[in-house]
């Protein structure tokens, strides 16, 4: 039987490797691409601009899941605006905060997919309205993640259609840690850093309500 080897990364591409010789299998294309196949960019006019998406913080940035012959993957879908010298940036590190100062994750979106891991084919697209880095954990029959403004998401592994959700009390990139009927989340965005524990034994008439930030929790940017 053969056995696959699946890599991702910021290029928003899910592939397939024959873990024996390592050739590739699959490849498929998840989440928001634009421009992104370019060699090169346009040098005339000299403040030339290109959107390239997945951007700077877009694209597989978090651990994906696999389960029942399914990968799941989150993919960020973040937009940044390129020029050919970055406006004529002095050196690497310059033209990089100059790409991310051209990156909004504000306006930015996510996509968790399902895809058949012997084929590479979508199986279902649940698509968030905000960006997320909250990677994709299984617990049975759900998956769970959570956006960057620190909303909690259970999506069934079956359709990805929501079974629940939940703001949490800040902003998140982690993943959570699962033991036993509890789930344990951090988050660190906003004036107040937490972790929870959330557990199916509890009642949910006892989860604490977020307090109001004085600072933006969706991205460092603001909302």
């Amino acid at each position: 039987e053969k056995q696959f080897v699946f890599n991702s990364g910021k290029g928003g591409v899910v592939y397939a490797f024959d873990a024996a010789n390592g050739q590739m299998l699959w490849k498929t294309p998840i989440g928001l691409h634009i421009n992104d196949t370019l060699t090169e960019l346009p040098t005339q006019p000299k403040d030339a601009a290109v959107t390239i998406a997945p951007g700077a913080w877009g694209g597989v940035e978090t651990p994906m899941a696999f389960a029942d012959n399914t990968v799941y993957a989150l993919t960020a879908n973040t937009p940044s605006i390129f020029n050919a010298t970055m406006w004529d940036a002095h050196n690497g590190q310059e033209a990089l905060l100059r790409e991310n100062g051209n990156t909004h994750l504000s306006s930015g979106t996510a996509d968790l997919v399902a895809m058949d891991a012997s084929t590479g084919k979508i199986i279902w697209d649940h698509k968030f309205e905000h960006v997320a880095f909250g990677g994709v954990t299984i617990v049975n029959d759900l998956l769970f993640t959570a956006t960057l403004g620190g909303e909690i998401y259970a999506l069934a592994r079956s359709d990805g259609h929501v079974v629940w959700s939940w703001q949490g009390p800040g902003g998140t990139n982690s993943t959570p840690a699962v033991v036993g009927d509890t789930i344990i989340w951090a988050f660190g965005l906003g004036d107040s850093p937490a972790v929870l524990a959330l557990s199916l034994s509890g009642d949910e008439a006892t989860l604490p309500a977020p307090e109001p930030q004085k600072t933006p929790i969706m991205t460092p940017e603001g909302p």
